[in-house]
């Protein structure tokens, strides 16, 4: 069988699977290695709106509630992480979602429209109820 499959692929189908190979490996390598930068700080939103700006800090524990739809979604921030303890929802899911601390990652409530994003960057740069980057609506 192995003889076959030899006999049908050339020389140049041989390096371009070699080099699809490499370049698969290295892109997830090269995702790992870029997704284990930190946040800065996260953003709480409860029914749409921020409700809170708290920023990641190593050394401080914080725990507060965060009232929903349903009733009070309570979250802990601790050494550089972000987790749901305790959440009225049904299936717990944002429970089981452990500690995120990683920048875009987030934890989300639907039945009690909480959601819980970790950002990175200048925490200055947040205005109102939505943050701004330095890109517009037209960018070249």
């Amino acid at each position: 069988m192995i003889k076959s499959i030899n006999s049908l692929l050339t020389r140049g189908d041989k390096i371009l699977i070699i080099s699809l190979l490499i370049l698969s490996f290295s892109g997830i390598l090269l995702a790992r290695v870029r997704g284990e930068e930190e946040g800065d700080y996260v953003l709480i939103e409860a029914r749409g709106k921020i409700v809170k700006r708290v920023r990641l800090n190593e050394h401080l524990r914080y725990v507060f509630k965060v009232e929903g739809p349903l009733g009070f979604t309570t979250i802990e921030i601790y050494r550089g992480k972000v987790r749901v303890l305790d959440s009225p929802c049904p299936y717990k899911i944002c429970e089981k979602m452990g500690w995120i601390k990683t920048p875009r990652q987030m934890i989300v409530c639907l039945p009690n429209e909480v959601i819980i994003t970790v950002e990175s960057g200048d925490i200055e740069k947040l205005r109102g109820d939505r943050y701004f980057t330095d890109l517009d609506a037209v960018s070249r």
